[in-house]
């Protein structure tokens, strides 16, 4: 029962004072619908729906849609709109008592807690009828079964184990439509297929392996077919274009694009211990369009950090969908350049990495480049922006080892100024005030950077991180990898960035590499 009384402590803990409104539905940082009760499925929610607006007013995360959501009482009347597969759709939500729900939840627990089965079935019998979330109804009862089992100390029986598989059954089902949650479930149901094993549950453990097998193929079939899909989308672009064979398309495949960039990553040697990491993903902006797979592409990155640079995670700060006060906060302002990024480091020992994937636009005015945060006005950067002029000099100041900054935006302002003429970008290149470091973008200042609408990645990205997992970018087969060869393979003009976004998307894009650490080393391969 000390699993019970967790988390009675942890409800209790999260009980709010007074009435809130609750939606039926829950949502992760980027806005998107990850879990439905039936509820919200009979207003015709389901999940992967990407919210877009509340009551007619755009929303751009998920504090913003929470501050939303507790401004309103029960009984009001929410209008959301939601994106599904590229057509908006709008839904009215009556706010439920979200405080009565979590008071029901607590009963539940509590009951379970004290060892009282059957008040502990009853109450979840009442909250099943009301609001309807099954999943979390068969975890409920899955848990008022193990308080019972464990206050008489008796074996595990059939019961426990038709509980036990009628729960992660249906979490299977729940989750079986991305790589990501099912990675977020795979703990949970070996050990639980693991359990049946051991206490000789044999035909529970068989079916629900099978399930589990079902739906790994399943995502991995999709992801398979998504990239068949792009590769014959390549060789009819190719014999349209240029009369190109067959054997030609099959000989000169895209790059990597076999491969997911986010398994069987390398191993490497250096190990960034003292380093630290801004890495930043803005996707959902207010008044400007979304850019689709930044927060992906911002956690992919993360990733490889981490997991094949040696950074510690509590040195990667990670932000999603960052405001200008994030901005000011990490790299300071034009008055301090002792933003939390430089309080951090340690002087003239740590290396500092900076990622940003999102909008990047001139002033309308001053013609100087800007980071978009995604609350900003485009028409008035100047005030709302944040100066990519102060981003350069402020890190020019600070007295790290040395700093590597990787951008996948554009700073044309062709992607949110859609009725003015295309700028050009007017900056006196800050960028070579950083003598101890390298800038690699992924486009000149006048174009545009483009997606890999199939791999969910920035085009640049995608490639970026693919120098860094194929080892044939280490052209001169060293086993080290430098800024410049990693520059190299993204920049191809036959088989890399600029190539495949004349391709795919018939714009030129050209990456460019600035900064005197281009020959430093990033990865040594082991």
């Amino acid at each position: 029962m000390q699993r019970s009384s967790v988390a009675l402590k942890e409800l209790e803990a999260n009980i709010p004072a007074n009435q809130i409104c609750g939606i039926g539905f829950g949502f992760n940082p980027s806005l998107e619908i990850i879990s439905v009760s039936s509820y919200a499925r009979k207003l015709g929610l389901i999940q992967n729906d990407l919210i877009k607006a509340f009551d007619g007013e755009s929303v751009y995360d998920g504090k913003d849609f929470m501050k939303q959501i507790n401004q309103k009482r029960v009984n009001d009347i929410i209008q959301l709109t939601v994106e599904r597969q590229g057509t908006p759709i709008e839904v009215e939500v009556k706010c439920r008592d979200g405080r009565k729900m979590h008071l029901q939840r607590l009963d539940i627990v509590s009951a379970a807690s004290l060892g009282q089965w059957d008040q502990c079935r009853s109450k979840a019998y009442e909250f099943g009828r009301e609001w309807g979330d099954h999943l979390w109804l068969s975890l409920m009862h899955l848990n008022c079964n193990e308080a019972k089992r464990m206050l008489y100390n008796r074996l595990p029986n059939l019961d426990d184990a038709q509980l036990s598989y009628d729960y992660r059954s249906g979490l299977i089902k729940e989750k079986a439509n991305s790589p990501e949650n099912i990675e977020s479930i795979r703990s949970d149901i070996v050990k639980a297929i693991s359990w049946m094993e051991q206490n000789k549950f044999t035909s529970f453990a068989n079916e629900l392996r099978s399930q589990w097998e079902s739906a790994i193929n399943k995502v991995t079939s999709q992801a398979k077919s998504a990239e068949r899909s792009t590769l014959s989308e390549i060789k009819e672009i190719s014999e349209s274009n240029t009369g190109a064979s067959n054997l030609e398309v099959k000989n000169n495949p895209m790059k990597g694009l076999s491969i997911d960039i986010e398994t069987n990553l390398p191993a490497n040697k250096v190990k960034y211990n003292d380093a630290f990491a801004v890495v930043i993903g803005n996707a959902n902006y207010r008044n400007a369009k979304r850019v689709d797979f930044a927060v992906n592409d911002a956690q992919a990155v993360r990733q490889y950090l981490v997991n094949v640079l040696g950074f510690k995670e509590g040195n990667v700060f990670m932000i999603s969908n960052a405001s200008k006060s994030d901005f000011e906060l990490y790299f300071g302002n034009e008055k301090t350049y002792q933003g939390k990024l430089n309080n951090a480091i340690k002087e003239g020992i740590s290396d500092i990495f900076i990622y940003y994937s999102g909008h990047g636009a001139p002033g309308l005015k001053d013609k100087k480049g800007y980071f978009v945060p995604v609350e900003a006005d485009p028409q008035y950067l100047e005030l709302s922006g944040y100066s990519a002029d102060v981003f350069y000099q402020n890190l020019s100041k600070v007295s790290a080892r040395s700093i590597t900054i990787v951008l996948d935006a554009c700073f044309s302002g062709a992607t949110i100024y859609e009725k003015i003429s295309p700028l050009l970008l007017e900056i006196d290149n800050p960028v070579i005030n950083l003598k101890n470091g390298v800038v690699l973008s992924s486009s000149t200042g006048a174009q545009i950077s483009s997606w890999y609408d199939e791999k969910k990645h920035g085009m640049f990205t995608y490639f970026f991180l693919k120098a860094i997992h194929n080892k044939n970018a280490d052209f001169n087969k060293n086993g080290s990898l430098t800024f410049d060869e990693i520059y190299q393979y993204i920049s191809d003009k036959s088989d890399g960035v600029p190539y495949y976004a004349r391709r795919l998307h018939g714009i030129e894009q050209n990456p460019t590499i600035e900064g005197q650490y281009k020959g430093k080393v990033f990865v040594e391969y082991k």
